[in-house]
């Protein structure tokens, strides 16, 4: 009896390894989709654009990048918890929409901790505070004395609960500030007005930031992160002010619909990570301001998100913005 037991149980193990093997040897079977919530230019479009060529060829069958901007990334993200869970539909985000926005509104359409199977973790990047150019502040000590000395000066976001928006809050609280808040509809129209003098500053990502410093119509004052940046290294760090407080960037990450087969998801991180570590998409990224990452196993991943859920659950308290309708 116990033989028979054995038998079967062996049999058992045989037959769900079978499957799962099948599972990958069929994936994908059709276009895979690629949702980046935000609009083109900005770090995680970017990101897809980069890996979808590459994963085109690896998989044989066309990858799609779909730009679905919109509520700081929930209707993309709402999008992908409502596909198939069978890794045909991806997500590639910023951090934001997954351990931000969960503190910011009360009414979002996803929790991302238990309608989503985090994939890959692909990248991460600064955040520069910008302003227009024609700021008389030459630095970020002159800013402040100048923006206490106003009262009334406003900074942009590429939309509320961004890491943006976020990282000009933690600016104005330590620094004593009182700034009104302009929320746009993604990074490029507010580096637009920006640079044309409607709005004083923001803080931004590398990848959308850098061309508009380099072609002088917005200027740079501070880097967050802990070093400067090989991309800009003019730029001096916030730490360097004495400005400590600000977070060191925002990151990306592949998703799939929770549910997705576990076989199906560890065959696409494998291949993400293959092209992530490709010595030419490495320099594509970096010459865009995106900060390759070391592999990190999906498992880890996971973690990493519940800690980044933590820290900013705390921050949004603290700043008072927790649970927004």
């Amino acid at each position: 009896m116990r033989r028979l037991t054995l038998r079967l149980a062996l049999l058992g193990l045989m037959l769900i390894a079978g499957h799962a093997h099948a599972q990958t040897d069929r994936f994908p079977q059709k276009a895979v989709r690629i949702i980046v919530p935000f609009t083109a230019g900005q770090g995680s479009d970017v990101i897809a654009r980069l890996m979808g060529e590459r994963l085109s060829q690896i998989w044989g069958q066309p990858v799609v990048v779909d730009n679905k901007p919109g509520a700081n990334g929930s209707i993309a993200v709402d999008l992908v918890v409502r596909s198939p869970a069978d890794g045909h539909t991806l997500l590639l985000t910023s951090n934001s929409p997954l351990v931000i926005s969960p503190s910011i509104y009360r009414k979002l359409p996803y929790d991302p901790q238990k309608d989503l199977s985090p994939v890959a973790f692909v990248g991460y990047a600064d955040i520069i505070l910008v302003a227009n150019p024609k700021l008389q502040a030459r630095n970020m000590k002159e800013l402040l004395a100048a923006l206490k000395a106003d009262g009334k000066a406003s900074f942009a976001s590429p939309g509320t609960g961004s890491t943006s928006h976020l990282t000009m809050e933690i600016f104005r609280k330590a620094n004593g500030l009182d700034m009104v808040h302009v929320p746009y509809k993604g990074s490029g129209p507010a580096l637009t007005d920006i640079a044309g003098g409607q709005v004083l500053m923001m803080a931004d990502a590398t990848p959308s930031a850098a061309p508009l410093i380099r072609a002088g119509a917005i200027r740079a004052l501070a880097m967050t992160g802990p070093r400067r940046s090989s991309l800009l290294p003019d730029i001096p760090t916030a730490a360097e002010f004495g400005l400590n407080e600000l977070p060191a960037g925002g990151w990306y990450g592949v998703l799939a619909p929770a549910s997705t087969p576990a076989a199906v998801v560890a065959k696409i991180h494998a291949d993400v990570l293959s092209v992530i570590a490709r010595p030419e998409i490495q320099e594509r990224m970096k010459a865009q301001g995106i900060e390759p990452p070391p592999a990190m196993p999906i498992a880890q991943f996971a973690d990493f998100i519940r800690t980044e859920s933590t820290y900013w659950e705390t921050t949004t308290r603290r700043l008072g913005l927790y649970r927004q309708e």
